[in-house]
C-alpha cells in the first residue's frame, strides 16, 4: 500500500513539474525571428527582411515607417542595454522584439499603430523576470497607456513563480514595465529614470 501511495505521489510531482516546465510560450513553438541575441543587437537585417515579407494584410506600412523601423529597434536595444548595465544579480536573459500579436502577453495592453517594444526576459521560465520597454508615438496619451499597463500587469504570468515587485515608469516617450525580484526591479527602474530620453 505504501508503495502505491509513493508511486502516485511521485507521478503527481512529475506531472506538476512538467506542467510548470512547459509554460505556454507561443514564441518557442516555432523558430522565432523576433528573438534578439544581445551579442547581435543592431544586426537585424535578416530579421527585418522576414518581418517585411511575412506581414499579413492587416498591417500595411508606409515607406516612412519602414525606413524608421531599424533605427527605432536599435534605439530600444541600446536603451535596454543601458537600463540593464551594472546589474549583478540579473538572471540569464535574452532580448526579443515584441511583435504586434504578442503585445498583450508582454505588456498586457492591445497593440496600437506606431507602438514598438523590446522585452528582456529570463531564459528559464521558472525565474520571474521581465523588463519591457515600450516606445509610443509622439502625441500619444502616455500617462493613460502607462496606467492601463499598470492596472493589467500580471506578476504571476509565469504560473509557477511570481515577480516580487512590479513597476511601470515613464521617461520621455518611453514606458518601462519591470516585473522581477525587488532588487532587480528597483535597480532597473532607477537606471531607466536616470536616462535622458
Amino acid at each position: 500500500m505504501k508503495r502505491i501511495f509513493i508511486l502516485l505521489f511521485a507521478l503527481t510531482l512529475v506531472f506538476s513539474l512538467a506542467a510548470c516546465g512547459q509554460k505556454n510560450d507561443p514564441d518557442k513553438e516555432s523558430e522565432d525571428p523576433s528573438i534578439v541575441d544581445s551579442n547581435d543587437i543592431g544586426t537585424n537585417d535578416e530579421q527585418n527582411e522576414q518581418d517585411d515579407n511575412g506581414k499579413g494584410s492587416e498591417e500595411v506600412e508606409t515607406p516612412s515607417e519602414v525606413g524608421n523601423e531599424d533605427t527605432a529597434s536599435n534605439d530600444l536595444a541600446d536603451i535596454m542595454a543601458q537600463i540593464l548595465d551594472g546589474l549583478e544579480n540579473l538572471p540569464f536573459t535574452e532580448n526579443r522584439a515584441v511583435e504586434s500579436d504578442m503585445f498583450e502577453a508582454f505588456l498586457f495592453i492591445p497593440y496600437a499603430a506606431g507602438y514598438e517594444a523590446i522585452a528582456n526576459e529570463a531564459m528559464i521560465s521558472a525565474i520571474a523576470h521581465s523588463a519591457v520597454l515600450l516606445h509610443v508615438p509622439n502625441g500619444t496619451d502616455i500617462e493613460n497607456v502607462a496606467k492601463s499597463i499598470e492596472e493589467n500587469a500580471n506578476s504571476n504570468k509565469w504560473i509557477c513563480v511570481f515577480a516580487e515587485k512590479t513597476t511601470v515608469t515613464i521617461n520621455g516617450e518611453y514606458i518601462l514595465l519591470v516585473m522581477s525580484s525587488e532588487e532587480n526591479t528597483d535597480a532597473i527602474t532607477e537606471n531607466f529614470s536616470n536616462l535622458s530620453l
